[in-house]
């Protein structure tokens, strides 16, 4: 979930800014809850003082209460709060700083995530197909059950599993 640094620092636009952080913390909790979180904070090129990450890290911490249970991906391979791991990362999109950092927490948390371990049947495959084919905004269950029982061997459990 990225948000604009500076704008959290600026006592003008903080409010709005972690308005913004907890309507989409919410919406990931309502449909993805248990999906881990990743803080990523932009323009660390206009914030890039140790005192305005730190700065940053306990507004995060004290304004953004949705992050409490939420499965937040911690920064520990570059930034430290006397001790403490950031709670976001701060990158600079224009000389990518910070970038490197991310992208291998995003790597390691897929990698070690369960369900890129979990098989999947070949047989939703077939089904996959027969929505992308159909190029429609939505699929009547009936006719999508009734498809992939004939031509994909899934049987109505299995359907309920897929979706």
């Amino acid at each position: 979930l990225a948000f604009n640094m500076e704008a959290l620092l600026d006592n003008e636009s903080r409010a709005t800014t972690i308005e913004h952080l907890h309507f989409w913390l919410n919406s990931k909790r309502l449909h993805a809850d248990g999906a881990s979180v990743i803080l990523v904070g932009t323009r660390l090129d206009k914030c890039a003082s140790k005192d305005d990450q730190d700065t940053v890290h306990q507004i995060l911490k004290k304004e953004v209460h949705v992050l409490k249970g939420s499965r937040l991906m911690s920064n520990h391979k570059q930034f430290y709060k006397q001790g403490e791991k950031y709670v976001y990362f701060p990158v600079d999109n224009k000389n990518m700083n910070g970038i490197s950092a991310l992208r291998e927490v995003i790597t390691n948390a897929v990698e070690n995530a369960e369900y890129t371990k979990e098989e999947i049947p070949t047989s939703w495959l077939c089904c996959l197909d027969y929505f992308i084919k159909k190029k429609k905004d939505f699929l009547y269950t009936t006719k999508v059950c009734d498809y992939i029982r004939s031509k994909c061997g899934l049987d109505i459990d299995n359907f309920h599993k897929m979706l």
